[in-house]
């Protein structure tokens, strides 16, 4: 049965919407319903999309969390989470990013895909990803948190868009054919001082198998990817906390370089 009701899960779904307008954090849907369903979180979040949309915002595509399959397998899960990205969310590489804006962010490596047909399945193959993808590019996430302290658990995270904020995207763009996805080295910089590193190959061992993976999610709602979405696919090193001041940039070896500055 049900913890929530509809007028519950819109309820929440305000309250995120609210907390995120206003730069105010919230205590975590657990603390209230500690029984909250994986289906409910979702729910929520179709909600706090809908809202969204509602004001004018327009989604332009995903973003892929939990993809760390060392990480999948301590919280006892057997596929990634997804969140949706909007276009008030993008940012230019090199912009400046607004700390005003934000409650508690943090910046994330990832590889970002932009496809060029429509996309899905339950099932797909890494040669009908590549066949969609009309390039891949560099991208910093911007993750910030709804709740206090960034204390939540999987499921309120799901509730919260998976902690979606801002996402840089990088300005070169590769056929995907002529990379070596699973093996892209990345460092990340604040201040010009290294503070992580990784490989995608942490992605699920390859980033394709992100875009995969959000196919079949989509697939179990008779949902596709649209042509020209933008995919982020997952973080390649540890999120790391910014300040006003920073200067955040990330070394993609054959992708390239990108970066902000916090404002």
């Amino acid at each position: 049965m049900p913890l929530l009701n509809n007028f519950q899960i819109q309820a929440l779904a305000k309250e995120l919407l609210i907390a995120d307008a206003h730069v105010l954090s919230i205590a975590p849907l657990h603390e209230r319903y500690s029984g909250l369903s994986i289906i409910e979180a979702y729910r929520v979040q179709d909600v706090l999309m809908e809202l969204k949309l509602a004001t004018g915002i327009k989604l332009i595509g995903y973003k892929m969390g939990l993809t760390n399959l060392s990480k999948m397998a301590v919280a006892g899960v057997d596929e990634p989470l997804k969140g949706q990205l909007f276009d008030n969310m993008l940012l230019k590489n090199g912009a400046w990013l607004l700390l005003q804006d934000l409650i508690q962010p943090r910046v994330e490596p990832e590889i970002a895909f932009v496809l060029k047909h429509e996309l899905g399945g339950a099932n797909l193959s890494a040669k009908e990803v590549l066949a969609a993808t009309e390039y891949v590019t560099t991208a910093l996430e911007v993750v910030d948190s709804r709740y206090h302290g960034f204390n939540f658990s999987f499921n309120d995270g799901i509730a919260d868009n998976i902690c979606a904020a801002r996402v840089v995207l990088g300005d070169k763009k590769l056929r995907p054919e002529d990379l070596d996805l699973a093996n892209i080295q990345v460092q990340l910089f604040v201040n010009q001082l290294p503070q992580a590193s990784g490989v995608s190959s942490v992605v699920l061992a390859n980033p394709i198998n992100s875009v995969i993976a959000l196919a079949k999610l989509l697939n179990q709602r008779g949902l596709k990817i649209a042509a020209g979405a933008v995919i982020i696919t997952g973080a390649i090193t540890d999120a790391i906390s910014i300040k006003s001041g920073d200067e955040i940039s990330a070394d993609f070896s054959q992708l390239g370089t990108i970066g902000f500055k916090v404002v």
